[in-house]
């Protein structure tokens, strides 16, 4: 872990945060860190359980997921990269969060928070 990322890291941790590290452009591409600050214990506004979880498949349209979900999570992160918008969406599930990123509106990582 570089420096910078290992201050911010500890600064997140200090403020009782999460910090959620990885490459900007999941899918295919240049590699370019990103990192996510969120609450530890951030709400959701819908919840997802284990059934859906399976369903939901990478490179699957944002209205997909909502239309097996059947609700919008909560945003917690929005940004440009290289012309394609990025939006990290978090869902309450019964053992954790989970954490949705979305690239163009298609689905380019799930995870697992809790």
């Amino acid at each position: 872990m570089r420096p910078a990322i290992t201050t911010i890291a500890a600064v997140a941790g200090l403020a009782g945060l999460d910090l959620f590290m990885g490459t900007a452009d999941v899918s295919k591409g240049s590699g370019r860190p990103y990192a996510f600050v969120q609450p530890a214990h951030a709400e959701a506004s819908c919840s997802i359980d284990e059934r859906q979880w399976k369903l939901i498949k990478l490179d699957m349209q944002m209205s997909q997921v909502h239309d097996i979900l059947g609700c919008d999570g909560r945003i917690m992160a929005q940004s440009q990269f290289e012309g394609a918008h990025i939006e990290a969406l978090i869902y309450k599930g019964r053992d954790g969060n989970v954490q949705l990123v979305f690239r163009s509106r298609r689905l380019v990582r799930k995870l697992k928070l809790g």
